[in-house]
């Protein structure tokens, strides 16, 4: 199996730097959630 790339990935350098200055505002950095418990994850990515 051969993985594929996203066409909707940024595959050059200024698109990066774009994208992560894009996404900048949305970075939370202060406590929203109060105590953590639990914390799960599933990777999928190789199913």
């Amino acid at each position: 199996m051969k993985p594929t790339i996203d066409p909707l990935w940024v595959t050059d350098i200024e698109a990066a730097k774009a994208l992560q200055n894009s996404l900048r505002e949305k970075v939370i950095r202060e406590d929203k959630l109060g105590k953590v418990e639990r914390i799960a994850g599933v990777d999928g990515g190789l199913c």
